[in-house]
């Protein structure tokens, strides 16, 4: 071979040799750059799994203190009702159901504060269901009437019906305070009305609706609306008060033998029996 082409030949390849060599290093830093990506990857997927299986743990165990504290609820035992929510609360924070179910152990304690308090919280969590902050907010409004604090109540409401103007429920509780709370019966009437109005089927409404008429003196207004709730009623007491309204009614309009009729019916309840027998006494005395 010519010693010259020998010589460059050696020469090129001395030149290679360093190129080859940096071009498998970075083949082999690359090769180590996505071996860490794939580990961390790796990981984060693993503890996410984790995660995930720790909070359905988590959740599950809630979810048997729940029903616990709500088993010692139906039992009249409303100090370990509160002991199990608050658990249930521990193992899982964001469960709406149990601070209204804390809140209405408390109510049962006579622990008003903190009723009030877990109301809130369930009518604040965030991503809660609407269900059950419809539910938490008319426990906080029955606790305010109850309580007689009325103006809380309808702040409360109010605050409701901003984002839910048409709540059957809200409209409900509203007439409800303003006839019976603070004695606005006319005022109480349009509200009602916007209730059933939402909601034919609202029995409760339908009752106020007929105690407004039946203080302004709209006989056959009241009989209307204890009428239309009787069709709708699903609920013993209800039914009782329904029936009751329409005996003052009929018996009001001087229909004696219709609110003899109704009166009889409402005997079914134990809160109306005694008012309803003695108007039924009076009036077959007649």
């Amino acid at each position: 071979m010519n010693p010259m082409r020998c010589f460059i030949m050696m020469l090129a390849l001395a030149t290679a040799l360093p190129a080859m060599a940096q071009e498998k290093s970075k083949e082999e830093e690359e090769y180590q750059r996505k071996l860490e990506e794939w580990k961390k990857q790796k990981e984060q997927i693993e503890k996410q799994n984790q995660e995930k299986l720790q909070a359905m743990g988590s959740q599950k165990g809630a979810k048997a203190r729940f029903k616990a504290g709500n088993d010692y609820f139906r039992q009249g035992d409303y100090a370990a009702a509160v002991r199990e929510f608050q658990e249930a609360l521990r193992l899982d924070p964001s469960y709406q159901r149990a601070y209204t179910n804390l809140g209405l152990a408390y109510k049962k304690l006579g622990d008003y504060q903190s009723a009030l308090a877990n109301y809130d919280k369930a009518i604040t969590l965030p991503g809660g269901e609407k269900e059950v902050s419809l539910s938490a907010t008319s426990y906080k409004v029955n606790l305010y009437i109850d309580i007689k604090k009325y103006k809380e109540a309808l702040e409360t409401i109010e605050v409701y019906l901003k984002d839910d103007p048409r709540s059957d429920e809200m409209l409900y509780l509203k007439g409800k305070v303003l006839k019976d709370g603070i004695g606005k019966v006319k005022d109480a009437v349009p509200v009602l009305e916007a209730a059933v109005a939402a909601n034919p089927s609202n029995a409760k409404a339908y009752l106020e609706l007929a105690g407004c008429h039946n203080v302004t003196g709209d006989y056959g207004a009241a009989i209307r609306s204890g009428q239309k709730g009787l069709e709708v009623s699903r609920e013993g007491e209800i039914t009782a008060a329904l029936n009751f309204e329409l005996g003052d009614a009929y018996r009001k309009s001087g229909n004696t033998s219709e609110a003899l009729r109704y009166y009889e019916a409402s005997m079914t309840s134990r809160r109306y029996r005694d008012s309803a027998e003695y108007w039924v006494k009076n009036l077959k005395g007649r």
